[in-house]
């Protein structure tokens, strides 16, 4: 079965690695990658949601031949629920479950917040430094941080600028959300994922900050593990 991350923001192929050693054989892992980073390092960043879902959306055309997830932390849930959207309205085959961690739902508004790629560098970087992921060494080196910085206001800007269509159908896809029980994401608006869905929705929340994945990697390969036994009992021709 194929197990396609979708990127956070500054993510690369690479920031997903450290869940491959629980995967033991089960998955074949795929990190799906925007340009500007990891192995497309020399092409252009992408602004917009749009040009992101559909530069993503041919990476899955190639991996949907035979049983796929889609797993995404924060930026990358939405990614991941739009390239689904896509496959429906396009009537390709759809993965088995959406696994979705570190994100609010596309119901929830929160257009009061101030925009972060528009953030000076000081209030850019406590920013950062906030979500628990970006230790201090990284963020004191200026010349990572010279080619991180435009990295991450981009990918923020491509889901702070994006305004969802209201009133849209379900995807007939579960839905597993996780969140950390430290980051700026209450319960309701985690669990505002089940609106996006016509079958099971299932929660967690596990301890820590917004990237808490790295924390309990083990543990949720073993709830992706277990979901996935399910639905395979109950579709046993997959």
């Amino acid at each position: 079965m194929n197990l396609l991350y979708f990127p956070f923001s500054g993510a690369s192929k690479y920031s997903y690695h450290s869940f491959k050693p629980y995967l033991q054989g089960d998955f074949t892992s795929l990190p799906l990658e925007l340009p500007g980073r990891g192995g497309r390092i020399k092409e252009g960043l992408i602004y917009s949601m749009h040009e992101a879902v559909e530069d993503l959306y041919y990476q899955v055309l190639r991996y949907i031949h035979q049983p796929f997830v889609f797993y995404g932390h924060s930026l990358g849930c939405h990614l991941a629920y739009l390239v689904a959207r896509k496959l429906m309205e396009n009537q390709k085959p759809l993965p088995l479950y959406l696994f979705l961690s570190g994100s609010t739902a596309p119901s929830v508004d929160r257009a009061t917040e101030s925009l972060r790629y528009q953030l000076p560098q000081e209030e850019f970087y406590k920013e950062l430094k906030s979500y628990g992921g970006t230790q201090d060494e990284i963020l004191l080196n200026a010349e990572l941080m010279a080619f991180m910085e435009p990295i991450l206001r981009a990918d923020f800007q491509i889901l702070e600028t994006y305004q969802y269509p209201k009133d849209r159908a379900p995807l007939p896809v579960p839905f597993y959300a996780f969140k950390g029980q430290e980051e700026d994401i209450t319960e309701e608006e985690a669990m505002a994922w089940q609106k996006e869905t016509s079958t099971r929705f299932s929660y967690r929340a596990f301890s820590g900050k917004h990237f808490f994945i790295y924390e309990h990697e083990k543990e949720i390969v073993s709830i992706i593990k277990a979901a996935l036994e399910k639905v395979m009992v109950e579709q046993p021709l997959l």
